[in-house]
């Protein structure tokens, strides 16, 4: 779940959102790279969420009478995660009178699976009683740090991009809805950011073998 949620949905909701000029000139497979990068990123998360899914329920046994209610956001946060999967699978053509309602609630859907999972995690360091204090007290930190680090990545990527498009707008290259071309810059936020998510993921792997 660490890995699938701190660093792999990080990835497709970042390069989603503001890495959709990403080789804009050419194509792998047929389609954007961008999309490639996120569909893979998003299935991959997925792939590992319902994993562990399946473990945890293998391994507890069910879901009993006493599940406290990390259980009940992890079947709601799989349930959403499933839906999002299919959705994008499913969704109209881009010429479609019905994309800019798939859009939006394909966006809102993927927010609503990363609050869930941020309380999931909240909620499972807080008050599961399965988990020693000492993993509870590093794990609120970590999970504390995880939520702050991805607002802060992501308030940074968007003040960045309306800069870009506010400067290609006055130069009249592009609209304001326009995506901004990408610099070199860029790119090494860009891993800067995906360090600091497997930074994260380290912590936390570390906290749950200890």
């Amino acid at each position: 779940m660490i890995i699938a949620w701190m660093l792999f949905v990080g990835i497709t909701t970042i390069v989603s959102r503001y890495y959709k000029e990403f080789k804009a000139d050419s194509n792998m497979f047929g389609t954007k790279y961008w999309f490639q990068i996120h569909r893979g990123s998003a299935v991959i998360a997925w792939f590992i969420t319902a994993a562990s899914f399946v473990i945890i329920f293998v391994k507890v046994k069910g879901l009993s009478t006493t599940a406290e209610i990390h259980a009940y956001l992890g079947i709601a946060l799989m349930s959403a995660c499933t839906l999002q999967i299919v959705c994008g699978v499913a969704h109209p053509d881009l010429k479609s009178r019905l994309r800019p309602i798939f859009n939006w609630g394909h966006w809102f859907l993927g927010k609503s699976c990363h609050l869930l999972a941020v309380l999931s995690f909240f909620f499972l360091f807080g008050k599961a009683t399965i988990i020693p204090s000492y993993q509870r007290s590093a794990g609120l930190i970590l999970t504390t740090t995880w939520f702050a680090v991805q607002m802060i990545w992501e308030g940074f990527f968007e003040f960045r991009q309306c800069r870009h498009r506010k400067g290609n707008s006055a130069d009249g290259a592009s609209s304001s809805t326009t995506p901004a071309k990408l610099t070199r810059m860029d790119y090494v936020l860009f891993f800067l950011y995906i360090v600091s998510n497997i930074i994260l993921v380290v912590a936390g792997i570390l906290i749950t073998m200890f």
